[in-house]
């Protein structure tokens, strides 16, 4: 492939660059990301220092990877580009490796992101990478969400994250880079044989002589995702038809409204409301997600718990609310002045003005007892009760409410979800904002 047909790819983000915005590339040392680095910043030229930063990760599981995250750098700022190494500080677990990198990468990635003050994310995933993820999630069993493979454009921790290269193969780009004399670092990982999309890598000619190579897997994971845009919208109109959200984001559902619909949108409106009162962002199993819709559906159901969610059947209505858990819900100092995020599910602030710190909690019992004997109604339906943030002073005594008809004008609570929204699940992040720990 030429050069003016790689940059075909890349057109978006080198206009929005040109228009002024600040673009962050992730760069491990690849084939892959090196080509990116080095088309995006040869198609600025002169603009690349002043619109691009190159952010690349020192994950510390191999010896050289300090060397090669530093020469990443190097090779970045030889460019004119400013580049950070990000490194994984701590233990490093013993199984579960590649997932929990990947998380661990883009929580680094994302963060460093934000803090250079930049709106998009760019990885070189290639048609290569989307095939062996859809041969993947197939052999998982996955429904047509994870058919879809990754997106082109998706929201990961409050930042915009741009994969322009799915529809590009990995031969390609090594091509460019061995036209230009470049080199890059090839990850022993990348043939251990105990990581299943090695072993799908190492079959690619038994596959490709079977017809499955990357070209065309990679196009039906555009065609599912188109599907899936499909059913999202569709989802999207019945929302408001099936179901609505107190203040505290507790999700109520029609039962026999939702009982009637089709499977498919059924499990999506389910998934839906359990996205949105548990601020995970993470896919519930459809295994388990297609047995809850089951049982709601059985005559005589009660309800049941499922990825932090607690499900319950009363008369009429589903309703779908936050589990409080065995150890209860998460605490948060909360310094004057500052914003932070409560449970993945609400945007917390003190004013400046405050006298001291406020610690961001649950309410107790009692607490609720005593505002319910003052108040009486407290603006949220009592299941939501316990599932929302209050704020206590320094005396160990709740000064602020604002969903529990105890306003101050010192503290202010703001719920993230959005059940009428088109992606009503968030990360527990806005930008700007830090999460809770």
């Amino acid at each position: 492939m030429v050069v003016s047909s790689l940059l075909d790819h890349l057109q978006h983000l080198i206009a929005n660059a040109r228009n002024g915005e600040r673009i962050a590339l992730a760069v491990s040392g690849g084939a892959d990301s090196m080509a990116l680095m080095h088309l995006m910043a040869d198609a600025l030229g002169a603009d690349a220092a002043g619109c691009l930063i190159v952010l690349t990760v020192d994950h510390g599981l191999r010896p050289e990877s300090a060397v090669e995250a530093e020469t990443v750098a190097a090779r970045a700022e030889a460019l004119g580009l400013t580049a950070h190494v990000l490194t994984w500080e701590g233990d490093k677990p013993i199984t579960a490796i590649e997932s929990t990198a990947r998380d661990v990468r883009y929580r680094l990635l994302t963060g460093a992101t934000r803090a250079a003050g930049a709106s998009t994310l760019v990885t070189a995933h290639t048609a290569s990478d989307q095939a062996e993820t859809l041969l993947m999630r197939l052999a998982r069993g996955s429904g047509i969400d994870g058919l879809s493979g990754m997106a082109l454009e998706t929201e990961v921790h409050g930042v915009r994250l741009s994969r322009p290269l799915l529809s590009v193969s990995r031969h390609e780009l090594i091509a460019y880079l061995k036209a230009r004399g470049l080199t890059w670092f090839d990850d022993p990982s990348n043939d251990d044989p105990a990581f299943e999309r090695v072993r799908l890598r190492k079959k690619a000619e038994e596959l490709r002589l079977l017809g499955l190579s990357a070209a065309p897997l990679s196009r039906s994971a555009e065609r599912l995702a188109r599907a899936r845009a499909a059913l999202e919208a569709e989802t999207d109109a019945k929302a408001p038809l099936i179901g609505s959200a107190d203040p505290a984001g507790s999700i109520s559902l029609q039962h026999a409204s939702w009982s009637a619909l089709a499977d498919e949108f059924r499990l999506r409106l389910l998934a839906r409301a359990i996205h949105c009162v548990t601020g995970d962002p993470s896919p519930v199993n459809l295994s388990q997600l297609e047995a809850a819709a089951a049982a709601l559906t059985a005559p005589g159901a009660r309800g049941q718990s499922l990825h932090g969610a607690v499900i319950r059947v009363r008369k009429t209505e589903i309703f779908v609310m936050r589990e409080t858990g065995r150890n209860g819900l998460p605490e948060l100092l909360l310094e004057p002045g500052s914003q932070r995020i409560w449970d993945r599910r609400f945007a917390v602030s003190l004013a400046a003005m405050a006298p001291g710190p406020a610690l961001i909690r649950a309410a107790t019992l009692p607490e609720l007892q005593s505002l319910a004997m003052v108040h009486g109604s407290l603006g949220v339906p009592r299941r939501s009760w316990r599932v929302v943030p209050v704020f206590v002073g320094a005396n160990g005594s709740v000064f602020a409410a604002p969903l529990l008809a105890l306003p101050n004008e010192l503290a202010t609570c703001r719920l993230l979800a959005n059940w009428l929204s088109p992606s009503p699940g968030f990360t527990g992040h806005v930008a700007g904002l830090a999460p809770n720990p």
